[in-house]
């Protein structure tokens, strides 16, 4: 479980090398794949109320546009079906609400590419 692990070994799950690999992992896993959804739920999980961890996840280049790349692509497909794309939508959602809790930068962030618009669009279809 993350909640035992160190801050040390969060911060190293959450930045440098490591979050270029999860970016990675979200910019390639198709719609609702479930590497994917274990990738928004570990990331949520390390950035639950630490701001330094929220910088260091927020901070990774490409995260923001790695989940407006995913909703955009549930949208288009729709192959995965209503349930998955939902809840996708819905670990984004809850991505997004522990990495700017509390962060006025993750905020701003999040506000440039209509992220949280969007996340709320989809999750409201289902």
């Amino acid at each position: 479980s993350l909640a035992l692990a160190s801050r040390e070994v969060k911060l190293l799950l959450a930045a440098g090398e490591s979050a270029k690999q999860w970016v990675g992992v979200l910019n390639e896993a198709r719609p609702g794949d479930a590497v994917a959804l274990a990738t928004l739920r570990m990331l949520a999980s390390l950035v639950t109320d630490d701001p330094e961890l929220q910088n260091a996840a927020g901070s990774a280049p490409g995260l923001f546009e790695a989940l407006e790349h995913r909703l955009s692509s549930g949208d288009q497909t729709g192959a995965t079906g209503l349930e998955t794309d939902t809840a996708e939508a819905a670990e984004i959602f809850g991505l997004l609400c522990r990495l700017t809790a509390r962060h006025a930068e993750n905020k701003r962030r999040c506000l440039r590419p209509g992220i949280l618009q969007r996340t709320v669009e989809r999750c409201r279809l289902g």
